[in-house]
């Protein structure tokens, strides 16, 4: 297999601005009688901004089992999309991600998990695009981290206690950085880390000169431009 991606970009339908059928084929809702010109417009613009965007794949569940299409041709295109979505050819990888995304899903009630949850988990994922399995679990760190962190925002709102404000709060802001660390940790895997220099109490006197950067010189250089400025010296005193 190639090492083209799986998942088309789904087609730019209806790029006429003002074109209700765009609207409603982005699942945006169609134009009302009493909207304006430019609020027309807008709607427009937006579906087909909406309509650019790759969809993710998402799943079905029967209670705590997902459902496999009867059809063998559409049962192994949810496959190899999965497959692609969670940037892996393992079996095991697979099922174990999935499973994972599954259980975050699961209220602590051990109800059925949610099926809401479990896809927007899935979108997450395949907007990180995982290349490779290490890609793979940390874009699985990063899903359930949101998620978690959100609930807890959740929490700190609907509670009337102070201390568990405290608790929630704390607890989902913990979890906002290292979702926030963990994005930096992919653009380092990816080669998209950027070099930053911190420069603290630099003092140039008059007549001086100063280089801010990453200057790079050998001990012998540097032993050789003292002993030329101490001879230079020596022969301004003479």
């Amino acid at each position: 297999m190639n090492n083209e991606r799986i998942n088309p970009p789904p087609s730019k339908r209806g790029s006429k601005k003002g074109d209700a059928s765009l609207s409603a084929a982005a699942g945006v809702a169609p134009a009302q009688a009493g909207m304006s010109e430019a609020a027309r417009a807008l709607a427009a613009e937006a579906a087909q901004r909406t309509n650019a965007r790759r969809e993710a794949i998402s799943m079905t569940l029967d209670g705590n089992t997902f459902v496999v299409p009867d059809d063998a041709e559409a049962s192994a295109a949810q496959y190899v999309r999965l497959s692609d979505t969670f940037g892996t050819a393992s079996k095991n990888v697979l099922a174990m991600v999935i499973g994972a995304l599954r259980q975050s899903a699961t209220g602590r009630d051990g109800g059925d998990p949610c099926p809401v949850t479990l896809n927007a988990s899935i979108a997450l994922v395949d907007a990180i695009r995982p290349e490779n399995e290490l890609e793979t679990a940390l874009a699985l760190q990063m899903a359930t981290c949101h998620q978690l962190s959100t609930e807890m925002m959740g929490r700190a709102k609907t509670t009337t206690r102070t201390d568990h404000l405290q608790l929630y709060a704390n607890l989902a802001i913990k979890l906002q950085r290292t979702f926030t660390a963990q994005l930096e940790a992919l653009g380092k895997m990816r080669g998209n880390a950027s070099q930053s220099v911190r420069v603290e109490h630099v003092h140039v006197h008059d007549g001086g000169q100063a280089i801010v950067g990453n200057v790079q010189t050998e001990s012998k250089t540097k032993r050789g431009v003292a002993a030329t400025i101490g001879a230079d010296q020596s022969h301004a005193t003479e």
